[in-house]
């Protein structure tokens, strides 16, 4: 969210680096999905589609987690994964801070001001974020999918 301004007097730079962040993510719960339908039924990818529709990071992680340890059966790839999969809840977590954020970026600033709030709506606290910190997050997230797709 953007206090203050519309996006189209914001930072460009910022407002795509957001935008990168979103993707990312998007294509990571894809991409756990995709896994996911893949180890039920190697075959067909409707029954992975029906039971991952709509379901976060968060959610996927411990059902492909399990999964694998079901299929694989061998402990030293069940604990990598489960790495993974912890990186990228964290991951997951940074970008809802970041998209449900309330945030001022003007030009020509390189940086943008992110309030960050508690559950309840208080303001925790006001940082100042670089474009390049954000655009950071989404690079790992990029290298998440990466690793994900290794341990398949």
């Amino acid at each position: 969210m953007f206090l203050g301004t519309s996006t189209k007097h914001a930072n460009p730079e910022f407002v795509l680096a957001i935008g990168r962040v979103a993707v990312e993510l998007s294509r990571l719960e894809y991409a756990l999905a995709l896994i996911v339908a893949w180890f039920i039924d190697p075959n067909d990818d409707r029954p992975g589609e029906i039971l991952t529709n709509r379901m976060s990071v968060k959610t996927i992680a411990p059902k492909l987690l399990s999964l694998y340890e079901h299929r694989l059966q061998d402990k030293t790839k069940v604990e990598r994964l489960g790495i993974i999969l912890e990186e990228c809840v964290q991951l997951s977590n940074k970008r809802n801070e970041y998209i449900h954020g309330a945030w001022l970026s003007y030009l020509p600033l390189s940086s943008a001001m992110w309030q960050k709030t508690t559950g309840k709506g208080f303001v925790k606290s006001v940082d100042s974020i670089p474009v390049t910190t954000i655009n950071e997050l989404a690079d790992e997230i990029d290298a998440a999918i990466e690793k994900c797709g290794q341990c398949s």
